[in-house]
């Protein structure tokens, strides 16, 4: 998604948390066969549709969102924290 790539994604697990409204979500499907023709479907209609301005902009926009919530700065102080709680916890109940 920072890259500006056109994402295409199961709505499966915590892909909703971690996409935002950015990628093309396909419906989910145990049957593997039905999923590889959803997702054909998808990369069909993403093809057609990727050189217009609305995508453009949306893929800015997607860009700039990676860039405020997902910057390594941001993600280190949250790992750092993390790790600093795990460590508090491990040292108090060992």
């Amino acid at each position: 998604m920072k890259a500006g790539l056109y994402t295409i994604v199961t709505n499966y697990g915590a892909l909703f948390e971690t996409c935002a409204e950015f990628p093309m979500y396909i419906p989910y499907d145990r049957n593997y066969k039905n999923l590889a023709s959803k997702f054909a479907a998808g990369i069909e209609a993403a093809a057609q549709q990727i050189h217009t301005d609305a995508i453009k902009d949306h893929l800015r926009f997607q860009m700039e969102y990676c860039d405020r919530y997902y910057n390594w700065t941001k993600q280190g102080a949250s790992w750092n924290a993390f790790l600093k709680g795990a460590i508090q916890y491990y040292d108090k109940n060992r």
